[in-house]
């Protein structure tokens, strides 16, 4: 089997293509030197591959968030008809490609082929695609013959595509795959340790050293390659003729600019902000986990982060940052923050949300002196600077609901069930750390119970516990039944080599299954617990828990069947 595949120069006028046919189970690295054979490249630069609707880079010795080894992946999960990516070489020059899948095809043959072309050979450091035509004359003329004959001496091995899942799966089982799981895990937190060392060393040793005095100057230390990045993920444009100096001192002067560090303020998160005011507040700098600077755009924009791991903020930026961030500014900056905060718990505990709803929560627990409309407007803002939230009409709604319109379906789920809206705001927005907390956070009372008791049952390491409980927790929150929380567990223990064997098991796990659903806030409980609303059915009269059958587990968390208990007092 065999991918058609039509490749253009972007912008290329004719244009310049190469229709080619290239065997299936080979890598992108295969795949890039196909390319750069039939277009005339020389391996002299970096490339990569980039599928915009998947939001997928295939690339060399991958360094960046998100990256992936073209030299491992196979390309056959990515090879469907009508399917399209960006390829780019050299990125100085920055020439595109526009790849499209136009069909599958039977092929024999472990090696590419080209079928139909147009144009000439490229032309390697010429300066990109405007300066090719200036000297389009030197260019070779391209030979489909001879360029078959050199791709048939390019015979590929077969690649196995990977599923990386299954591999982990696999992997986890098996009791030597966990310790050494287990054994990475306590090297990763020495590294870091090390690092934080070396670098608190080095602020020590450059206390006396003063303020980076430009942008600029920082900038001007980096290869072309990465300056180039870093127009690109700034969604510049007009630089590719620029020189290394002339591109530097190009972007430091977009970047401040007052529009656009506006542009970038307005959607920065509150914990960007503290970073930056405290590396600003520190001239020789504060020491930074790499993994936080990478994933914020507003940080790597505008820090110094050295080779040590050392944040540091230039003078002119902070300059332009103190004009920008005053008073008022941080004012109204921070109830967007503090709106967003709000959104989010409300995300977390009820899913879906009348937006109208969701601003009188906010006044009520604030008392601020603004109108409904006006803090409508305010939760528009922070939802289009990006939240887990997303607003329909008059619902406001979490991101997960959005696909196939789930947060219609569970409106439909909650019918008359009333807001849990807790007396004081301080537990409302506690709610938040429910986004970030995951299983190696510090746990409550009963989930430390529950952990210790897989440990101590099953022989699992604690970190692989807390995995485990995580995941139910999740279950759990999304109101999912007994059955389905039975079968997450054993799931759970499957991933690492463990089952439930013994009836004395299940009937235990069963029984800590119920309690932690029973006082879980659930969405579909619009935040309650289903205990808490059996409760409310008891002194109301009138059942609002939803779903429960005669032979279900009751909601009260007695133990008993529904049916002789809150079932049978209604």
């Amino acid at each position: 089997m065999g991918y058609q595949i039509k490749i253009t120069i972007r912008g290329s006028k004719p244009p310049i293509w190469r229709r080619v046919i290239v065997p299936d189970r080979i890598t992108f690295a295969d795949l890039d030197a196909v390319i750069e054979s039939v277009f005339g490249w020389t391996h002299s630069h970096l490339y990569e591959f980039y599928f915009k609707n998947e939001d997928a880079i295939f690339t060399i010795d991958p360094d960046d968030y998100g990256q992936e080894d073209a030299e491992k992946e196979c390309i056959d999960a990515w090879m469907w008809e009508g399917n399209r990516c960006e390829y780019t070489y050299d990125f100085g020059d920055d020439w595109k490609h526009d790849l499209v899948v136009e069909k599958i095809v039977p092929y024999e043959y472990r090696y590419a082929a080209v079928v139909k072309s147009k144009g000439p050979y490229m032309l390697e450091d010429c300066g990109g695609l405007w300066r090719f035509y200036e000297y389009i004359e030197e260019a070779e003329e391209f030979e489909l013959e001879y360029a078959n004959q050199v791709l048939r001496g390019m015979e590929f091995d077969e690649a196995e595509p990977r599923d990386a899942d299954e591999e982990f799966e696999e992997f986890l089982k098996s009791v030597e795959g966990r310790e050494m799981l287990l054994d990475e895990m306590d090297l990763m937190m020495d590294e870091l340790y090390e690092r934080k060392v070396i670098a608190e060393n080095w602020i020590e040793q450059n206390k006396d050293a003063g303020e980076i005095p430009t942008l600029e100057s920082v900038l001007i230390q980096y290869p072309k390659k990465v300056l180039t990045m870093i127009a690109k993920v700034n969604a510049f444009s007009g630089y590719t003729s620029l020189k290394k100096a002339e591109l530097a001192k190009w972007i430091a002067k977009r970047l401040l600019d007052d529009e656009y560090m506006r542009g970038i303020l307005e959607v920065v998160s509150r914990e960007e902000v503290e970073i930056f005011e405290k590396a600003m507040n520190h001239p020789a700098g504060i020491w930074m986990n790499e993994e936080v600077i990478g994933k914020s755009l507003f940080l790597c924009a505008y820090g110094a982060f050295n080779m040590v791991g050392v944040l540091r903020i230039p003078k002119d930026v902070r300059e332009k940052y103190q004009n920008i961030f005053t008073i008022q500014y941080r004012r109204d900056k921070e109830r967007k923050w503090l709106i967003a905060d709000y959104c989010e718990c409300a995300g977390y505990l009820y899913g879906v949300i009348p937006i109208d709803k969701m601003a009188g929560i906010y006044l009520e627990y604030e008392k601020d002196e603004l109108t409904i409309e006006e803090v409508i407007d305010l939760i528009d803002d922070v939802v289009a600077a990006g939240t887990a939230m997303c607003r329909k009409g008059d619902l406001l709604f979490h991101k997960d609901l959005e696909e196939e319109e789930m947060y219609r379906w569970l409106l439909e789920m909650q019918g008359e069930v009333p807001y849990y809206v807790p007396e004081k705001k301080e537990e409302f927005l506690s709610y938040m750390m429910e986004y970030v907390r995951g299983y190696d956070n510090d746990l409550d009372e009963p989930a430390k119970e529950f952990v210790k008791f897989v440990q101590t049952e099953y022989q699992l390491e604690e970190p692989f516990s807390k995995m485990i409980y995580s995941e139910l927790k999740t279950w759990a929150h999304m109101g999912y039944d007994l059955d389905m929380l039975m079968a997450a567990f054993e799931e759970g223990l499957r991933q690492f080599g463990e089952s439930v064997s013994r009836r004395k098991q299940v009937k235990t796990i069963e029984k800590k299954m119920r309690k932690l659903l029973n006082h879980t806030r659930t969405v579909v409980c619009r935040g309650y617990t289903r205990a808490e609303l059996c409760n409310r059915d008891r002194k109301t009269g009138f059942s609002i828990v939803g779903k429960t059958y005669p032979n279900d587990p009751c909601p009260c968390g007695s133990g008993m069947k529904y049916k002789h208990c809150c079932g049978k007092k209604k």
